[in-house]
């Protein structure tokens, strides 16, 4: 199946573009995406370790399954990010939507 992956923070200029357009066999993970793209991508297989994945709009951990045709977008963590999200006791993983900001 093809996936298209959205590539932020810093991973669009060491692949070159803005978004991948990559195959993976179906049923897939993010990391099975994120493995592909490495594949695909050698100069940005190490920066891959540690980004945040979002697919439908919501945090996706490595195990989260990725439906065809889905874009996912990969974003490097920022500094001090995750120690306000614990404190403040919010959901976790893909029960957290993103914002872009707003409440």
């Amino acid at each position: 199946m093809q996936v298209t992956v959205r590539l932020y923070a810093g991973l669009s200029q060491l692949a070159g573009r803005p978004r991948a357009a990559i195959d993976v066999p179906e049923p897939a993970t993010v990391a099975d995406v994120l493995r592909r793209l490495g594949e695909l991508h050698p100069g940005l297989a190490p920066h891959l370790e540690g980004v945040v994945a979002v697919v439908g709009g919501r945090h996706a951990g490595p195990g989260e399954p990725v439906p065809p045709g889905e874009e996912v977008a990969l974003v490097r963590p920022m500094a001090g990010g995750s120690q306000q999200i614990a404190q403040s006791g919010a959901r976790s993983g893909s029960e957290r939507r993103l914002s872009h900001g707003r409440p």
